[in-house]
């Protein structure tokens, strides 16, 4: 990637994990002189209401031809359904959207968080690191760094999860933007890859990468090179 003047990158975290997931990452994009944290609702000490839609689509419309958004899961999938999307000028990567969720997975989800709030998200952390050789070191250390940051509340993180349901409760369609690039691991054992093929088949931007699993932050360089030879 070249300098471009007064090129922007913008980094929107997913559901449970805020914005501390990028911080190994804006190494990588040393020559983008500016950085832009995008903080989604309760994932800081910030009380003020907001609205997840509204920040992603406010986001998307900020974009300029040289800019750059990277998106992971929860904000990506909010991404692939905004009305913003087809209009902004940046480069989009989606990161492991979540495409589809098994049947009546995020009704469960929600009643355990109430429930037990903890162990949902050891279980959450277990599944998002599950499915290469190194998940009891990663899963370890995902946990401590998740423990190590803020933590959103009850709320907040039901809030999310019933944004989700309402998307995955209508047809996903395909916008037409060459800019729109998703990146899907395909060890991911939290999305259902079934829309992935469908995007796939219709002739998307997409991009598969091996025995990643649904958080692939800790080989981000695979993510890099995709990202690198496209910009």
């Amino acid at each position: 990637m070249t300098y471009i003047k007064k090129q922007q990158i913008t980094f929107i975290h997913g559901w449970l994990f805020g914005s501390f997931i990028w911080k190994n990452m804006q190494k990588y994009f040393n020559n983008i002189a500016h950085c832009n944290f995008v903080t989604l609702c309760g994932y800081s000490t910030n009380n003020a209401k907001c609205d997840d839609y509204e920040i992603i689509n406010n986001s998307l419309k900020l974009q300029n031809d040289n800019d750059i958004l990277l998106a992971y899961s929860y904000s990506a999938s909010l991404i692939l359904s905004s009305k913003n999307l087809e209009s902004c000028k940046g480069n989009i990567f989606l990161i492991n959207p979540f495409f589809k969720i098994k049947k009546n997975s995020i009704d469960k989800l929600i009643l355990e968080i109430q429930d037990d709030t903890d162990t949902c998200i050891k279980k959450f952390i277990y599944e998002s690191t599950k499915g290469d050789g190194y998940h009891k070191k990663n899963y370890a250390n995902l946990y401590k760094l998740f423990k190590d940051n803020f933590i959103p509340s009850k709320d907040s993180l039901c809030s999310g999860l019933t944004n989700l349901k309402n998307i995955n409760s209508k047809p996903l369609l395909i916008k037409n933007t060459k800019k729109l690039h998703i990146i899907q691991t395909t060890a991911d054992q939290i999305t259902d890859l079934d829309y992935l093929f469908n995007f796939e088949k219709q002739g998307a931007n997409t991009y598969r990468l091996e025995k990643l699993t649904h958080y692939p932050f800790f080989d981000f360089d695979k993510i890099y090179d995709i990202i690198k030879d496209k910009i």
